[in-house]
């Protein structure tokens, strides 16, 4: 029986996260394509620590599948991330048998370039080999608010017919006897890139308003006008 643990990896938690959508259109998905999921469970990591970090640990290696879904944090992952995968490790060596999980990883960015996730997946490759973890491939999702916004559209629809293909992917590699190296997949909302960044930009203006601020003060220099 596969135990599988959704991991999510966002500082916002299940509030406000793309990363928290993503995991539950995969769970989705993967049911649709051959029920791969056996026992389920879901686990947003803490900011802060305290007395239930052990238990956080040991439900990470009780499972045979990880499914890690965390957004672009300055090219790489959010620290509070950073810290349970190296606490995670740290136990993990301490292990005298350490079972095999597979792991799957989902990075979204705001970037409308997928591929700007490419560092972030490596990190998670590498954490992997350091801890004995099987990685299969990564998925880097660009246009991460927008999936947030637009989750109301079907993933069979056009606009997010990539996306819905690496989500497949993986209810097939988790079907398949061999360990091939699937290859990670590099995927976006189909939205025009042009609306998207004028969108972006009004999006600052409006926040400024928001905050009693003008247009004008997003292109203050503080620190050389000093």
């Amino acid at each position: 029986m596969n135990r599988f643990l959704y991991i999510n990896g966002s500082p916002r938690g299940e509030k406000g996260s793309s990363s928290a959508l993503i995991l539950e259109d995969i769970r989705e998905i993967l049911k649709q394509e051959g029920g791969t999921e056996e026992q389920v469970q879901s686990l947003t990591l803490p900011r802060k620590t305290g007395s239930s970090d052990s238990a956080i640990l040991k439900k990470m290696e009780e499972s045979d599948v990880w499914i890690l879904a965390l957004p672009l944090y300055i090219d790489v992952l959010p620290g509070h991330l950073t810290w349970w995968l190296r606490e995670y490790q740290t136990f993990r060596e301490a292990l005298p048998d350490k079972k095999n999980i597979r792991v799957y990883g989902v990075v979204n960015c705001g970037f409308p370039e997928a591929v700007q996730n490419a560092d972030a997946l490596r990190v998670l490759k590498l954490f992997c080999r350091k801890s004995g973890l099987e990685w299969r491939f990564g998925i880097g999702l660009g246009m991460g608010e927008p999936y947030k916004q637009m989750h109301g559209i079907p993933l069979q629809s056009g606009m997010k017919k990539e996306i819905l293909n690496s989500y497949k992917a993986i209810a097939a590699d988790l079907q398949k006897k061999d360990t091939s190296d699937f290859g990670d997949f590099y995927v976006r909302i189909r939205y025009p890139k042009f609306l998207y960044k004028i969108q972006g930009a009004f999006g600052w203006v409006f926040r400024a308003r928001q905050n009693g601020l003008k247009k004008r003060d997003l292109y203050a220099r503080p620190l050389l006008e000093a």
